[in-house]
């Protein structure tokens, strides 16, 4: 007996070790769940549970029609992939009235609990119920802040980016001891380089410095999901918080749309005006040149219930001057960003997800009084963001199986905007800046993810219900910079006299890291009114100091290697996880919610170079 036991564990630990490597080598991105689960538990009006019942679960983000389930012995449904989107419930079963739930919101990453309660066949046709119970978030311990479309469409933003919302939940600060960028936030104090930016679910964080390097346009997002405290095990190399941006998809109908928003100059008003610099005379305020902004979408089917297509692109121009500067030569800021998603129902248990996200963008560095326009420079990018592969098989309807791939690159060359032949100055006495730019160059920054996890739900299991979790994930992160002074040299003026002369050969910098990570975790539900999340990740990651290849005095890559120093140190991190939910109340309007956590902060590229 004691023989059969040691063999069945064995070929159990096999079988997850195969699991295991099967999920490393699948090379799947970094995840965030971009799907939601609903568990809905059926009883009589005695409060008896009520098994057998016919559950239909209908929405026009599923693709390939509504899911039907049937409760167990305890009346209880759970399903555990279910895109973003508004839900409807019709709930059968023999001897009561046939149920219609709906308005049921879902959000990626969320849990919704729902408590059905069925009247006995003869007292109506049918119920109709728009609000039941609690919509409320019912089994994670953290603390996060959904934007669901209609806060998109409701909350006065400028429309500027992503971040206008990410700004507006509780804990988040625009503001940091490091950065003013409109890209870094902090989350309780932590750092700007602490966060951890995922586009459905893929991390797209910028390894040389952990800001956000890409951003889909605001029309293209169905939700914005920002866990600011009580990050699970999966999440690793995150003392911020972890912020999953979920685009939209297609849908089986066509949908277009479009909007166009302008500013004209006499819109703008002038509160600050400031002498123009010598030689010119007069006063200048703010002005605003041009200001566009226009998106259009398409989505719709390709096959209907079998493959979706969704696809957007964005045009922005804003040119303005400021107080003080000459209003014939704005800053003129330009970017595109295109974006395109299919949505495939490969089989009944099979879905794949992929996308594609692009901008291109040219950042002027802003005129100020100090600094005319002739002494600035201007950043050019291309940004393309590519999910290879979101696949999702559903085993069965407690086991979820998925792996994704992603990779994001950030190409940015920082040039003069009026040649490469004007020499800089600046005169330590006035702080003006006269001539070209002080420096130019490049920036390459690349990041590639891979992971898989499996999900499996055990109800009354030793005395529980579990929601057991695995994964494993892999990621690559480097960046390579090049700064040269554009003439080889720069001066230093006191009052229009020569004071000092900086010259200085081209310079590169680069970094990288390795990570490959493991986690497990465990949801345990006690009597439908506690849930007790646990788990540990493990993180080993090598900074690595790599070969790269020497520039010329023009800024091109020549034959000659620069030699790293190689692997600079290793980490081995443990992160526990210990979080606590509870009902307070029967109808779960009342939560008191408790999470401890070891976070540490992973490599950061820009540190090594």
């Amino acid at each position: 007996m004691r023989s059969r036991t040691r063999s069945r564990i064995v070929r159990r630990c096999i079988a997850v070790a195969i699991a295991l490597t099967v999920a490393v080598h699948s090379l799947a991105a970094a995840s965030q769940a971009v799907t939601g689960a609903l568990i809905a538990t059926v009883r009589d009006q005695q409060g008896l549970a009520v098994p057998g019942a016919r559950i239909e679960i209908g929405s026009p983000a599923l693709i390939g029609g509504p899911t039907v389930l049937i409760s167990n012995e305890k009346g209880q449904v759970r399903s555990l992939a279910l895109p973003p989107g508004e839900y409807v419930l019709e709930v059968r079963a023999p001897g009561f009235t046939p149920q219609r739930e709906e308005s049921i919101r879902i959000g990626a990453g969320a849990t919704i609990e729902l408590r059905i309660e069925l009247k006995p066949a003869g007292h109506a046709e049918s119920v109709v119920v728009s609000a039941p119970g609690s919509r409320i978030e019912a089994r994670h311990a953290g603390f996060g802040t959904r934007f669901g479309p209609e806060d998109l469409a409701a909350l006065p933003t400028r429309r500027a980016s992503m971040f206008d919302f990410i700004r507006a939940a509780p804990g988040i600060s625009p503001t940091s001891p490091s950065s003013g960028g409109t890209n870094t936030v902090s989350a309780f104090g932590s750092g700007t380089n602490e966060n951890t930016f995922l586009i459905d679910g893929t991390n797209f964080t910028a390894p040389i410095n952990g800001v956000a390097r890409t951003e889909p346009g605001v029309d293209f997002i169905q939700e914005i999901h920002v866990q600011s405290v009580g990050a699970s095990a999966e999440y690793g190399s995150a003392q911020g918080a972890v912020i999953n941006v979920v685009t939209r998809q297609g849908s089986n109908n066509f949908q277009f749309d479009a909007s166009f928003y302008g500013q004209p100059a006499r819109l703008t008003s002038k509160p600050v005006l400031l002498a123009l610099a010598a030689p010119r005379t007069g006063q200048s305020g703010f002005v605003r040149a041009k200001y566009r902004d226009f998106t259009t979408n398409l989505g719709g089917p390709v096959v209907r219930d079998r493959l979706w297509f969704f696809a957007g692109y964005q045009y922005l121009r804003d040119s303005d001057s400021q107080p003080g500067t000459d209003p014939t030569f704005p800053r003129q800021y330009e970017m595109d960003k295109i974006f395109a998603k299919l949505t495939w129902r490969l089989a009944p248990s099979w879905q794949l997800v992929q996308s594609f996200h692009d901008e291109f963008w040219v950042n002027p560095q802003r005129p100020t009084v100090q600094t005319p326009f002739e002494a600035t420079g201007r950043s050019r990018a291309s940004v393309p963001a590519t999910s290879f592969g979101h696949l999702t098989h559903t085993w069965s309807t407690n086991t979820l199986w998925d792996v994704r791939a992603g990779r994001v690159v950030y190409a940015r060359d920082d040039e003069s905007i009026t040649g490469l032949d004007r020499v800089n100055r600046f005169d330590r006495l006035t702080n003006r800046t006269s001539g070209g730019p002080v420096e130019v160059g490049t920036l390459w920054i690349v990041r590639t993810t891979a992971a898989s996890t499996i999900t499996h739900y055990r109800p009354a299991f030793l005395g529980a219900d579990h929601q057991l979790k695995v994964g494993v994930q892999v990621e690559r992160g480097e960046h390579e910079s090049m700064r040269r002074i554009p003439t080889g040299e720069r001066f230093v003026d006191n009052g229009g006299e020569p004071w000092q002369v900086i010259s200085r050969d081209p310079s590169t910098a680069a970094g990288m890291f390795i990570t490959a990570g493991a986690f497990v975790s465990d949801a345990l539900t006690v009597a439908d009114r506690l849930t007790i999340n646990a788990g540990v990740r493990l993180d080993h990651s090598r900074a690595i100091s790599q070969d790269v290849r020497a520039v010329d005095l023009e800024g091109q890559k020549t034959n000659a290697l620069v030699e790293g120093l190689g692997t600079l140190y290793t980490w081995n991190i443990v992160s526990p996880r210990l979080g606590v939910t509870a009902k307070l109340t029967a109808n779960g309007r009342t939560m008191l919610r408790g999470s401890y956590g070891r976070f540490s902060q992973g490599v950061v590229t820009g540190e090594l170079s």
